[in-house]
């Protein structure tokens, strides 16, 4: 089946940067991004202004992409919830659907608890934005520009050379 383009309108966009602000703050996280599995960043609440955001998504999908080969291998149809932790970060990764997950980067203060309760709720608010976003179709809407696929791989390129 052919996937139908992405539209957000500006209430989309606002409904659901709203929805990682307030799981930023109750999580009491560093940053917070919703990524789609292509590995681009649609929205993102970040409390530092330092994450390079942009390489985080592209990383983190592909993280992801990695576990759904895994949970093949083991006879699971896929792992919901992805989880790295280092000495000062911690990384909780959730699906929201089937394109898009959500990445809380929190710090060694910050309870898993907490940030589990918090991202699971944004996750249901983020999908169920979604599933009408994909109700209401694309009418009357332009294309995407075919420059941000070529601006996309140059930033991907950029990444991985360095």
């Amino acid at each position: 089946m052919a996937q139908v383009p992405l539209v957000l309108t500006a209430e989309d966009q606002q409904v659901i940067q709203k929805t990682l602000a307030d799981l930023l703050k109750k999580s009491a996280s560093r940053c917070v991004l919703l990524i789609d599995h292509s590995g681009r960043c649609l929205a993102h609440a970040d409390s530092t202004g330092k994450m390079d955001v942009d390489a985080l998504a592209a990383l983190l999908s592909g993280a992801f992409a990695s576990m759904r080969a895994i949970a093949a291998l083991v006879g699971e149809t896929e792992f919901s919830v992805l989880f790295h932790q280092g000495e000062n970060s911690r990384i909780h990764n959730i699906l929201v659907d089937e394109e898009r997950f959500l990445s809380v980067i929190s710090g060694p203060r910050t309870t898993i608890g907490r940030v589990r309760l918090c991202v699971e709720n944004a996750g249901d608010e983020i999908a169920a934005r979604f599933r009408k976003i994909t109700q209401r179709g694309i009418k009357g809407t332009a294309p995407i520009h075919k420059s941000f696929a070529k601006d996309t791989g140059d930033r991907l390129d950029k990444i991985f050379d360095s």
